[in-house]
C-alpha cells in the first residue's frame, strides 16, 4: 500500500510537473502560480483519498477557490460555470441518496461530489461530463486489474477521489479530448 501511494505522488508529480513547465505547450495562458495551486491540491486529495476513503473538506473549499480564479483568469463565464456545478451538485446528491438507499451503502460520496463540482466550475458543463468517464473508466480498469492480480472482491471499497482528480487534470490539459 505503502508503494501505491509513492508511485501515485511521483507519477501525479512528474505529469503536473510536466505541464506546469509547459512541456506540452497547453499552459501559456495559464498563470503558473494557480495552476502549481491546483496541481498540488488534486495530488494531496489524492493521496489522502486512497488512504482513508476521505479527505479535508478544507482541501476541497482550497480547491474550488484555485479553479474559481482559473475560470476568472481565462475569461470563461464563472457564473455559467457555478450553476453547470449548481445542477451537477444537485443531481449527484439526488443519485448518490437514491444509490445509497438501494444498495444500503455509500456508493459516491460527497467528497467525490465536491470533486465533481469543482470540476464543473473549472471546466464546465461539457467537460465535466468527460471527467466523469475518463474516471469512471480508469476506476474499472483499476477494479478489473485488482480482481485479476489481486483477487480481490468486486465489491471492495475503492476511493474514487485519485480517479476523478486524474481526469480533471487530463482535462484540464486537454479540455476537447472527448467532445
Amino acid at each position: 500500500m505503502r508503494a501505491q501511494i509513492i508511485f501515485s505522488g511521483f507519477g501525479y508529480g512528474a505529469l503536473y510537473l510536466a505541464a506546469y513547465l509547459g512541456l506540452d505547450g497547453t499552459m501559456v495562458r495559464i498563470p503558473g502560480f494557480l495552476a502549481l495551486v491546483l496541481a498540488a491540491a488534486l495530488i494531496w486529495i489524492s493521496i489522502e483519498d486512497h488512504r482513508h476513503q476521505s479527505f479535508p473538506l478544507l482541501a476541497l473549499a482550497g480547491l474550488a477557490v484555485v479553479c474559481i480564479l482559473l475560470v476568472i483568469w481565462l475569461g470563461a463565464s464563472p457564473v455559467r460555470h457555478l450553476l453547470a456545478a449548481l445542477i451537477y451538485g444537485a443531481c449527484l446528491i439526488g443519485l448518490s441518496a437514491g444509490m445509497q438507499h438501494l444498495m444500503d451503502r455509500v456508493a459516491l460520496g460527497l467528497g467525490d461530489i465536491g470533486l465533481i463540482l469543482c470540476a464543473a466550475i473549472l471546466l464546465g458543463p461539457l467537460a465535466t461530463i468527460q471527467v466523469i468517464l475518463l474516471a469512471s473508466v480508469a476506476a474499472l480498469v483499476w477494479l478489473g486489474l485488482r480482481r485479476i492480480l489481486l483477487g480481490t472482491s468486486p465489491r471492495a471499497a475503492l476511493a474514487f477521489g485519485p480517479f476523478l482528480c486524474l481526469a480533471i487534470w487530463i482535462t484540464f490539459l486537454e479540455p476537447g479530448l472527448m467532445f
